[in-house]
C-alpha cells in the first residue's frame, strides 16, 4: 500500500512536469503568433469564414502589409491574404444589381476608390450615384449620405478619405466638379466652385478623374482631370492653385498619395494611373518618375471576345446617310444610292420601326400585325436585293420605347402611367392652327415602360426577325427614357423594387444581345457620350459597351446649350463637339464598342440664315472633327432626307482624314 502510494504520487509529480511545459510552450507559441500578426497584417484584420476562390478581379491594389485589394464588376469588392492566388468577396452592406435575369444578383459596378493612407483598412468607394465606407478591411459597409450642394443626377468617379480627419471624404464628378463632407456626410461643401478653368459651360464642369489629399496637410488637395493630362494642386488656406502636366500628354485614371520603398520610403508621392501603367510626382523636387507596368497574363481569347471583334469589323468604317421609310423605294431609293456612290459613302440606315411604332416593311409577326401596327411603306426583301448588289452596308433602325402602337394596345397596358390622373402619361403640347388661329393641344410623344419585359421582348422580335432577313446591323434608338414634360408624375408599374433605369436598359441590352449575333449599335444622347451620366434618362455608355458592338452619338451642335463651349465661333465649336467628344466616348468606354457619330445635316433655329458656304463649311467642320478623332465612319441625319448641306464630294474629305491618322 505504502509502495503504491509512492508510485502514485510519482505519476502526479510528472504529470505536472508535462503540463507545466506545455503552458510555457503554448505561452510562447500565443507570443510568437501575437509578434507575426503585428507584424504582418498590424493586428487589426478581421477574419471570416467566408471560402476563399479563384477570382480574376478586374483591378489589383497591393497594399504595404502584403495583402491584395482587387475591385471586379462581376465578383464586387475582394481581398486576397496569399498574393493574389485566392480572393474573398466582401461585400456586406453593398448595393446589388436588378438586372435580367434577376437571380444571382451582381453587385452594382464600382466607379470610384480610395484609401487612407495611413490606415488602409480604410477604404472608400463609390457607384454612380451613391458612397460606401468600410473600416475594417471591408467586413462591413456604411453608406454615407449625398446630400447638397451635391446633386441627385451626380455621376462620382473620383474618392479619397482624409488620414487627418477620419470624418472627412473628398468625391469628384463627371461634370459638377469636386465636394467634400468633414462630417460623413451630415454636411457637404463644393470647393471647386470657383475653379473657372473647369468651367465648360451650362452647368457642366470638367470629369474628375482623380483626387487625393495631402497627409499632415490637408488643406492641400491633389486632383486630376481624365481628359486635359493634368493634374492640379489646390492650397485651400491661400486659394493658390497650380498645374501639374502629366508626361507624354497621356490620359488619367486615378490619383492617391503613397510612399514608395524604392522611392523614398519617408516621402509622400503623388502615384498617378494612366490607361495602361503609372507614374508617381515627386512634389518637392517637382520630379516625375516612370511606375512599373503590369505584368502581362498570357489570356486565352474566349468565343464571345472573338465573336465581338468580328461583329466589329463588320461593323467598321461606315459612312452613310439615314433613309426615312417613306423614301426607301422605287425612284427614291434609287436616288439615295446614287448619292451614296457619288460621295464614296457605303452604308444607310433605313427606319423599319418608326417613331410612331409603326412596322414600316412587310412583316410577318403576329403580335405587330394583330394590333395593327404594321404599315408597310416598303419591300424589305426588294431594299436589301438593291442594296446589296451596289455593295451598300444596310442598318436597319427600331425606335424602342418611344411607341404609339404599343402605348394604346390593351388598354394601355405597357404605356408609362401618370401617378396623378390614374391614366397614361402624356406630354401634351400647344400649337396654333395656321389657318383658324385656334390654340390646340396634342401630345406629342408616346411612351412604353421601359421596365416591361413584354416591352423587351416585343422589340427583340422585331429585331431578330430584321435579322433573319438579311439586315446587316440592327440599330436601337429611343433605347432610354422619357426626358421631357412633367417627368415628376411618372409611375413605371413594372418597375422591381431596386431596379433603377440603367437596369431597365441593360435588361433589355442583355435579351438583344443574346438573340442577335450581327453587329447592333445604338443612338445616345450628344451629351451622355461626352460625359458619365447617370440614372436620368438610363442612357450609360459604359454600360451600353458592355453589350453594344457600336455606339452613335448624337454630338448635334445645335443641341448642346449655346452656353457650352460658348468661347469657340460656331465652327470651331461644331469641330470640337466632334472632334472631343468621339475622342472623350473613346476613352470613357475603352474602346470596348466603336464610335460612329451621327453628322448634323440639317439646319435649325438661327442656321436657317446661314449661307451655302457656310452651312456646307459647317457640315465639314462636324465630319473632320469626328475622323480627327478616329471615328469608325459617320451617318448624315437629315428627317426629311434632303442632304443640301453636303456641296462637295465627301469622298476626298474621307480619304484625306485617313491617310492622316
Amino acid at each position: 500500500m505504502r509502495n503504491s502510494t509512492k508510485v502514485l504520487i510519482a505519476v502526479f509529480t510528472i504529470l505536472l512536469s508535462v503540463l507545466a511545459i506545455f503552458t510555457l510552450v503554448a505561452a510562447q507559441d500565443s507570443k510568437k503568433t501575437e509578434a507575426t500578426e503585428k507584424i504582418t497584417v498590424e493586428n487589426t484584420i478581421p477574419v471570416t469564414k467566408e471560402k476563399s476562390e479563384k477570382i480574376h478581379p478586374d483591378k489589383i491594389i497591393p497594399l504595404r502589409n502584403g495583402i491584395l485589394y482587387g475591385l471586379s464588376d462581376k465578383n464586387g469588392f475582394l481581398i486576397s491574404f496569399d498574393r493574389g492566388k485566392t480572393w474573398e468577396r466582401r461585400n456586406k452592406g453593398l448595393p446589388e444589381k436588378e438586372i435580367y435575369p434577376f437571380k444571382n444578383l451582381q453587385i452594382r459596378q464600382f466607379t470610384a476608390f480610395g484609401i487612407d493612407p495611413l490606415n488602409e483598412q480604410r477604404v472608400v468607394l463609390t457607384t454612380r450615384s451613391r458612397i460606401y465606407l468600410t473600416e475594417n478591411y471591408g467586413l462591413s459597409w456604411k453608406e454615407i449620405p449625398a446630400g447638397k450642394p451635391l446633386r441627385t443626377s451626380s455621376f462620382f468617379t473620383a474618392a479619397a478619405l482624409s488620414s487627418d480627419n477620419k470624418n472627412a471624404i473628398l468625391v469628384g464628378t463627371s461634370f459638377n466638379g469636386f465636394f467634400e463632407t468633414t462630417d460623413r456626410g451630415i454636411t457637404w461643401t463644393d470647393p471647386s466652385l470657383d475653379l473657372k478653368f473647369l468651367y465648360k459651360g451650362s452647368g457642366f464642369y470638367e470629369e474628375i478623374s482623380g483626387i487625393s489629399y495631402m497627409p499632415g496637410n490637408p488643406e492641400i488637395i491633389y486632383f486630376a482631370c481624365r481628359f486635359n493630362a493634368k493634374i492640379y494642386k489646390l492650397n485651400r488656406v491661400n486659394g493658390e492653385i497650380s498645374a501639374i502636366s502629366v508626361p507624354g500628354n497621356k490620359v488619367l485614371s486615378d490619383i492617391a498619395v503613397t510612399k514608395v520603398k524604392s522611392i523614398n520610403p519617408d516621402k509622400w508621392v503623388l502615384k498617378v494611373d494612366l490607361k495602361r501603367d503609372s507614374l508617381y510626382y515627386l512634389p518637392g523636387s517637382k520630379e516625375w518618375i516612370t511606375g512599373s507596368k503590369p505584368d502581362k497574363k498570357e489570356t486565352v481569347e474566349s468565343k464571345t471576345a472573338i465573336m465581338r471583334d468580328e461583329r466589329k469589323r463588320l461593323a467598321s468604317d461606315k459612312y452613310g446617310i439615314y433613309i426615312s421609310s417613306h423614301r426607301a423605294s422605287g425612284k427614291y431609293l434609287d436616288n439615295h444610292i446614287n448619292f451614296l456612290k457619288q460621295h464614296g459613302l457605303n452604308s444607310f440606315v433605313i427606319d423599319c420601326k418608326d417613331d410612331y411604332g409603326w412596322l414600316t416593311y412587310n412583316s410577318k409577326l403576329k403580335i405587330p400585325n394583330r394590333i395593327h401596327a404594321v404599315k408597310k411603306w416598303f419591300n424589305l426583301d426588294t431594299l436589301l436585293k438593291k442594296a446589296h448588289k451596289n455593295g451598300l452596308y444596310v442598318i436597319a433602325r427600331i425606335v424602342v420605347f418611344k411607341d404609339q402602337q404599343l402605348f394604346n394596345y390593351n388598354n394601355y397596358k405597357y404605356a408609362v402611367w401618370d401617378s396623378i390622373s390614374g391614366e397614361p402619361w402624356r406630354n401634351i403640347k400647344e400649337y396654333t392652327d395656321s389657318e383658324t388661329g385656334e390654340t390646340k393641344l396634342y401630345q406629342k410623344e408616346y411612351w412604353v415602360d421601359p421596365f416591361s419585359e413584354f416591352v423587351w421582348r416585343y422589340n427583340v422580335a422585331i429585331a431578330k426577325e430584321l435579322q433573319e432577313r438579311g439586315v446587316d446591323e440592327i440599330q436601337f434608338d429611343y433605347i432610354r427614357f422619357p426626358s421631357d414634360g412633367n417627368l415628376s408624375k411618372i409611375q413605371y408599374r413594372f418597375q422591381k423594387q431596386g431596379m433603377t433605369k440603367i437596369d431597365a436598359i441593360e435588361s433589355f441590352l442583355k435579351i438583344a444581345r443574346s438573340a442577335i449575333h450581327i453587329p447592333i449599335s445604338t443612338d445616345l444622347y450628344g451629351f451622355n457620350a461626352w460625359y458619365r451620366m447617370g440614372n436620368w434618362i438610363g442612357q450609360s455608355i459604359e454600360m451600353v459597351s458592355q453589350y453594344a458592338d457600336v455606339i452613335c452619338p448624337m454630338f448635334y451642335p445645335s443641341h448642346f446649350p449655346s452656353d457650352f463651349l460658348s468661347d469657340k465661333n460656331y465652327l470651331e465649336r461644331a469641330y470640337n463637339i466632334y472632334e472631343e467628344g468621339t475622342r472623350r466616348a473613346k476613352i470613357i468606354i475603352k474602346d470596348k464598342a466603336l464610335i460612329r457619330p451621327f453628322v448634323q445635316a440639317f439646319l435649325i433655329g438661327s442656321e436657317l440664315n446661314m449661307t451655302t458656304e457656310e452651312y456646307s463649311n459647317y457640315l465639314t467642320s462636324q465630319i473632320n472633327g469626328a475622323m480627327k478623332a478616329s471615328a469608325s465612319g459617320f451617318t448624315l441625319w437629315n428627317a426629311s432626307n434632303k442632304y443640301y448641306m453636303v456641296t462637295m464630294p465627301l469622298q476626298p474629305i474621307i480619304n484625306g482624314e485617313k491617310k492622316n491618322e
